[in-house]
């Protein structure tokens, strides 16, 4: 009879496997069970996960199998990354202060990614690297990342500043709404693309929206409607642009202005509605759409 290494267990001596557990017998007996070398598991490459934190937080974690972990650091950058799109998209200039808080935190959130992803990871990769030496390549990395996902934002908005001033058009809340009010296309879109407001108003009480609906001006108030404007901002006596387009008879931008969700139903100081502003006027055609809206509501 012979002792199994592994449980003890008795066996006979012709045995090639325990029959107590299962084990090989070995002249080996440094050799380790058969269940342990099938359960081992290569460590997790420290290169790899440094380099899949750097393309995105959180995928380094997923790669070392710390799914709750990667989860929540996307759905964090994912957040971040929006609020420094909204900033950016609203002008690094108008909002510097503001815009370079979302621009450290979302740096520093991508290089403590990296940071986190080689926690516990093996291979040479960086080995050879003191800790000090880790945190400066990965910091410039992290900033070399949101450098390049922010430049093009920083460089659209210095490229519109440059193309007003070359038109002549100065960078103020008078001439973008002006432009507004005249229908230049080219120079709302310009200072759009600076990061001005949508909702400017000048003077006080008049948004850029209501200027161009006024007018007629049909191309720029959907300019301004995507770009984020209120379609159902008010103006002196408490008027909307539906209003101002339904009393100048503006056929076409009373149909945008419906069509992106134009409230039929305000009234303004003088309680006049925009049926109501059509209808003095003799505009029979709006007269029958805002009925029509009215009806479908």
């Amino acid at each position: 009879m012979k002792p199994c290494i592994y449980c003890w267990g008795e066996n006979r001596d012709a045995a090639r496997f325990c029959g107590h557990c299962g084990q090989p017998f070995t002249s080996d007996p440094h050799r380790r069970p058969v269940s342990e070398q099938e359960n081992e598991r290569p460590e997790p490459s420290r290169a790899v996960a440094t380099l899949l934190s750097f393309l995105w937080p959180g995928f380094g974690q997923l790669y070392k199998g710390e799914t709750t972990k990667a989860l929540a650091f996307y759905i964090i950058s994912i957040i971040l990354w929006k609020v420094l799109g909204a900033m950016l998209l609203r002008g690094v200039f108008v909002q510097p202060l503001t815009s370079l808080v979302a621009l450290s935190s979302l740096t520093a959130f991508w290089i403590y990614g990296m940071i986190d992803a080689r926690r516990g990871t093996g291979g040479k990769a960086g080995r050879h690297f003191s800790p000090t030496l880790e945190i400066v390549t990965l910091s410039a990395l992290g900033i070399i990342v949101v450098s390049l996902l922010v430049t093009p934002f920083i460089f659209q908005e210095i490229t519109a500043r440059r193309q007003l001033e070359e038109m002549g058009i100065p960078y103020t809340d008078a001439a973008f709404v002006g432009a507004a009010e005249n229908g230049d296309t080219a120079a709302v879109q310009l200072f759009l693309a600076t990061g001005m407001n949508p909702d400017t108003r000048y003077p006080i009480r008049r948004p850029a929206l209501m200027a161009a609906a006024e007018e007629g001006h049909t191309e720029t108030v959907q300019i301004l409607i995507a770009n984020g404007a209120n379609v159902n901002a008010k103006g002196s006596e408490y008027q909307t642009a539906l209003m101002l387009a339904a009393e100048r008879g503006h056929t076409a931008t009373v149909i945008i202005l419906l069509h992106n969700g134009a409230d039929v139903n305000v009234v303004d100081s003088s309680d006049n509605t925009a049926l109501t502003l059509a209808a003095k006027n003799g505009h029979t055609d709006i007269v029958r759409l805002l009925n029509e809206t009215k009806v479908r509501e």
